[in-house]
């Protein structure tokens, strides 16, 4: 128990990795970001300035074979990276010292050169072939570093040389990479191709403040609101407890009645716990109550006849009870999903309450009570509405920018001077992907304040919203 347990948990705390990296990037962007604007106007040609290639420059091939090869062919630089990466992650473009190691990037960026423009990136998870939640995902943090952290760098240093078409080169990489790193079935590695992409965000940030940028409206709204197949993401995440249980993961389940119900109860034990450091410290009688309690409600169900439960043992019944809600709200989870981003918003919201509150029902009375710091396991994670959020935040933010960038051409156009509200800006505007609602606009001494509005119905801790401060470079 305790070697399955342990890769299990091996699993778990790697969600949890990645999940708590995001969340510190999305703590940045309640900050306000200051950008100081130079007037360009966009291009006579829509497809002069891209921030992913054009499908008739893809090849065929598997970027993820590329991306995966990357570090071992890098050995050298591995162990560089390691003892300098904090400290050049605080640096300007413009250090000495990072401006250094300019020339040990560029092997990095020519190896994600090679994977963005490779048409598949297929990652091969052995999906069927071991239980679900037992498949590792060391590559994931892998990738953040390689096509985030390291691509950020090197376009940095690039802006801060001045060499702007590098720059705008190192961003088409760098997207491109992060929708390869999101080609996958899981929806923790869309998180991670999000937050890549959120790091190129940073960087054109910082290319549209200089003084000869290019200027990227028609190539912003290109990019796609969500890097990866989120659909087909949860559809699979639906089943992580089904396909996690090998006495269950079959074509039929175990006839009613069948002994093998009560293997699949300890299986399921296993699944429920593997997020706390010790299960010897666990009731797993408690668990066991609680479940039974739940599972009462079967009696009601028009699925079995009340001879058929009383045939059921009481693990047959706490596991069915589990695995007919599971199967319902992950049905409710997809359907929602569906529905336009800010409509599909506020019905998740709405569902993460119901499976809060089945999840309530078999829930440990406290963390300090089964062991100090521990993480408490939910049977419905499917239904959190973050892992939505995270995915389709690229799209948000690139709207946003796309706005900024009409104000660079407004102001191309108008003597240097940011409009007075939106409704002058000539060119189109997107509206909110979460709200359906204009952008929040304000123009105060010279000073605009830029950002998308509240989300309705949403605690403040998942009201993450990019705000910009914007005035115009001095021409004088």
């Amino acid at each position: 128990m305790k070697t399955i347990t342990s890769i299990v948990r091996y699993a778990f705390f790697a969600c949890v990795l990645v999940c708590c990296t995001l969340g510190q990037s999305h703590a940045q962007e309640k900050n306000v970001v200051k950008l100081t604007l130079h007037a360009r106007s966009v291009s006579e040609n829509p497809d002069d300035v891209r921030l992913l290639p054009r499908e008739h420059e893809l090849r065929d091939g598997n970027a993820a074979i590329e991306l995966l090869r990357m570090p071992w062919e890098q050995t050298h630089f591995i162990k560089l990276k390691d003892k300098h990466m904090s400290d050049w992650l605080e640096m300007k473009g413009n250090d000495p010292e990072l401006m250094k190691w300019d020339s040990a990037f560029t092997p990095f960026k020519e190896k994600m050169r090679r994977a963005a423009y490779t048409r598949d990136a297929d990652w091969d998870y052995p999906l069927g072939e071991q239980p679900m939640v037992t498949i590792l995902l060391p590559d994931v943090q892998g990738m953040r570093e390689y096509t985030g952290r390291i691509m950020s760098l090197w376009i940095k240093i690039q802006i801060a040389k001045g060499n702007l078409k590098d720059a705008e080169e190192g961003l088409l990489i760098q997207m491109a990479c992060a929708r390869h790193v999101s080609r996958t079935p899981f929806t923790v590695c869309q998180l991670v191709g999000a937050a890549i992409a959120k790091m190129g965000f940073t960087q054109l940030e910082d290319l549209i403040q200089h003084a000869d940028s290019d200027n990227f409206y028609y190539a912003l709204p290109l990019l796609p609101n969500t890097l990866g197949d989120f659909k087909s993401a949860i559809e699979l995440e639906a089943t992580m407890i089904h396909k996690s249980m090998p006495s269950l993961d079959r074509a039929m389940l175990p006839p009613i009645g069948d002994t093998e119900w009560k293997v699949a109860f300890s299986e399921l034990f296993e699944y429920y716990v593997a997020s706390v450091t010790s299960i010897d410290e666990l009731d797993q009688e408690d668990l066991k109550r609680k479940l039974r309690t739940a599972a009462e409600k079967l009696v009601d169900s028009t699925e079995f006849s009340k001879a058929q439960i009383e045939k059921m043992s009481d693990e047959e019944k706490s596991i069915r009870w589990v695995l007919s809600h599971i199967e319902l709200i992950g049905a409710k989870y997809i359907a929602a999903t569906q529905l336009p981003t800010h409509q599909a918003i506020q019905s998740l919201a709405k569902l993460e309450t119901e499976a809060d509150e089945l999840n309530a029902k078999v829930a440990f009375k406290s963390t300090a009570e089964v062991h100090e710091g521990a993480i408490p396991s939910k049977f419905f994670t499917i239904c959190s509405i973050e892992p939505f959020l995270g995915c389709h935040r690229t799209g948000r933010h690139a709207k946003l920018l796309q706005i900024v960038e009409a104000i660079r051409d407004h102001a191309s156009k108008n003597e240097n001077r940011m409009p007075g509200s939106l409704s002058e800006i000539e060119l189109s505007l997107p509206l909110d992907p979460f709200t359906n609602q204009p952008a929040d606009y304000e123009l105060e001494d010279g000073v605009a304040t830029l950002s998308w509005p509240l989300i309705p119905n949403l605690g403040e801790e998942l009201n993450y919203r990019r705000v910009y401060k914007l005035k115009m470079a001095d021409t004088k």
